[in-house]
């Protein structure tokens, strides 16, 4: 996962497999850049998750993301995906979470 920060926005990217064996790991960097925004009292508008790099994702990856975009909404932070791959993206909406994700 690669974090980077700017003016008014945050943004996290993941390459690879977004399955259960991931979905802990990068649940806990989301949580701390979240918090880490709180903390400093800097909390960008929005928050981009780059999911362009990610091969495959499962419904534990998806749990995460849904459970990132209701963290967002409580903060103040708009959420969006930028989705590349066909399958990522087809997974999203078959799970019926895409338009909720904000998926670019």
């Amino acid at each position: 996962m690669r974090i980077t920060q700017g003016d008014d926005a945050v943004e996290l990217a993941l390459s690879g497999e977004f399955d259960l064996s991931r979905a802990p790991t990068v649940k806990e960097e989301l949580s701390r850049a979240l918090e880490r925004l709180a903390q400093t009292g800097d909390t960008p508008t929005r928050m981009v998750l780059d999911l362009r790099e990610l091969t495959f994702i499962d419904s534990s990856g998806i749990q995460v993301l849904v459970a990132a975009r209701r963290r967002c909404l409580q903060q103040g932070i708009d959420l969006s995906l930028r989705v590349g791959g066909s399958q990522v993206r087809r997974v999203l909406s078959l799970a019926g979470v895409a338009e909720y994700l904000g998926v670019e």
